[in-house]
């Protein structure tokens, strides 16, 4: 019994990590129409700054014509934002090799903020959009190499948390998305299991 106790209390003091995006938030997209999502951080202390690298690929289609960040519609997060203040707030879009479109996150504080899963966690309501005619398969991903998350000391220094914090969120952030399927689809179905419900063999 004491086995299990001490097993339990060794688990409530693991650091907890909030989803870096609900994947529920990105079960599909529409064709044309912009989707978004919450975008945050795992738990880290002391934490001065942050640069997080978003990437969007898909194996079809054009990366920033058919696929592509909005960076001007993504704003930081409404509540529960990282810092008490986002006046300092940035994102820029680009694209990159490997039919790649990538969105950049980034912002400052004067001082060192302990980041606490659902008070101080969100970063960007970010926003992605696709073409009318565009039905790819897309991929997220994390820029690992660009990836920071520093305390707010003069010479760049990572927060303790730094490298569980990155394999957290990489593993997190790597979701794929599918469009949702075409409504001429989606009635053939109904009515072909309608049909297929009502019809009766003949009797000999």
């Amino acid at each position: 019994m004491r086995v299990i106790l001490y097993l339990l209390a060794a688990c409530l003091c693991l650091p907890s990590y909030a989803a870096s995006i609900e994947a529920s938030a990105l079960d599909s997209y529409v064709p044309g129409q912009p989707k978004s999502f919450v975008f945050r951080l795992p738990t880290v202390s002391n934490l001065g700054s942050y640069n997080v690298e978003l990437l969007l690929t898909s194996p079809s289609g054009v990366a920033g014509t058919d696929f592509y960040f909005d960076a001007v519609a993504t704003a930081p997060a409404a509540t529960e934002y990282v810092f008490p203040s986002a006046e300092n707030f940035f994102a820029s879009s680009n694209v990159v090799p490997g039919n790649t479109h990538s969105l950049t996150l980034s912002d400052f504080g004067l001082t060192g903020v302990n980041v606490v899963a659902g008070t101080n966690d969100a970063v960007a309501a970010v926003v992605f959009l696709t073409s009318p005619t565009f039905n790819g398969v897309l991929s997220f991903s994390l820029g690992e190499d660009t990836f920071q998350l520093d305390t707010p000391a003069v010479a760049p220094t990572s927060v303790p948390e730094y490298a569980a914090a990155r394999s957290t969120v990489a593993a997190e952030v790597n979701i794929s998305v599918s469009p949702v399927p075409e409504p001429h689809a989606a009635v053939l179905i109904v009515f072909g299991a309608f049909g297929f419900a009502c019809w009766q063999p003949r009797e000999q």
